[in-house]
């Protein structure tokens, strides 16, 4: 063979390797493009997600997971009533509206430790008494202490011991002491004159006794008891029969309403400032023996409302309150 022909062949070797090296650069180059640009795996050797059993959604999943919360956005999103549908309970859901709100001067707030009422001087007693009544409160760290005296709070001054004596009429409670002997401090307040009424003794230690221990019964059930009662004053001071020097009237009957949480589970349960329900009982009860029972006397709430002139549970969404108040449970 001649040198020429041997230099043409060895050129075309040459030319076919060149081309190989090109082709191979640029497949590489792809390969690198695509994985670390373009965003696809290279591929491995491991076998498919299907090939071992694990779902293939569990790879998706985990590609669109999102942040953990922050405690204050789970606390929002868990209570919020667009995202869930829960009904809201707010702090001073117990506590009812009437005209000392607008500062009528017969109308005196009197907040204490664990409840509140409101004193009518005209009647010398409140209109009111609201507290929220928890499951975990159920609980006797407190003896009954029997401490009946004035209120000093109230401006114009409360109904004395006196005006009770031999009157023929139990000092009665609203707010019950029962209620509050999970604390010694809590219970003694409920012995201030100013959450005492004029009560036929066989009513208060009768229905009016029964129906005190039925709400801590329906708190135990529940977990808690709004709970709101009080005289029904829905004449002038001046018509009724009243004992002592203070005039203090003597209701003709007396009403108590209480409010119940219905929760969906545990989870529900378990935050405290909504519910997927409310239920409720309402009564109207005579100041006198009655022997039938207080579920006799069960009425709506909208017809407390009627009676006193006091707007309950105002604080819920007024679609929630309306359906509330209107049902007879």
């Amino acid at each position: 063979m001649s040198r020429k022909k041997r230099k043409s062949y060895k050129s075309k070797i040459l030319f076919a390797f060149g081309i190989i090296i090109a082709i191979s650069v640029v497949a590489l180059a792809g390969i690198w493009y695509c994985t670390h640009k373009a965003g696809v795996k290279a591929p491995s050797s491991e076998p498919p997600a299907q090939a071992t059993g694990e779902p293939q959604a569990a790879e998706e999943a985990q590609s669109t997971e999102q942040p953990a919360p922050s405690p204050q956005e789970a606390q929002q999103q868990a209570t919020s009533p667009c995202t869930d549908g829960l009904i809201q309970l707010p702090s001073n859901l117990a506590v009812p509206r009437c005209a000392a709100h607008t500062h009528d001067s017969d109308h005196e707030l009197r907040h204490f430790t664990d409840y509140d009422i409101c004193y009518r001087e005209s009647y010398e007693q409140a209109e009111w008494s609201a507290y929220q009544l928890e499951k975990s409160e159920l609980v006797k760290n407190a003896r009954r202490s029997d401490d009946f005296r004035p209120d000093p709070e109230i401006s114009t001054g409360s109904a004395t011991l006196s005006d009770y004596r031999k009157s023929g009429y139990d000092r009665g409670h609203l707010a019950p002491a029962a209620d509050f002997a999970y604390s010694q401090t809590a219970m003694s307040e409920t012995f201030f004159m100013s959450n005492m009424t004029a009560q036929a003794p066989q009513f208060n230690r009768g229905v009016w006794k029964k129906l005190e221990d039925q709400v801590r019964t329906w708190a135990r059930t529940y977990g808690r008891a709004y709970v709101i009662c009080g005289p029904v004053l829905d004449e002038p001071a001046e018509s009724y029969a009243t004992i002592g020097a203070n005039k203090v009237v003597i209701p003709r009957y007396f009403y108590k309403i209480i409010l119940l949480p219905l929760y969906a589970d545990e989870a529900d349960a378990a935050t405290p400032d909504d519910c997927a329900d409310l239920t409720a009982y309402a009564f109207i009860i005579p100041n006198k023996n009655c022997d039938d029972g207080f579920t006799a006397y069960r009425v709506t709430i909208d017809e407390v409302e009627a009676r006193t002139g006091i707007d309950f549970f105002y604080a819920l969404e007024d679609s929630v309150e309306a359906r509330i108040e209107a049902a007879c449970n």
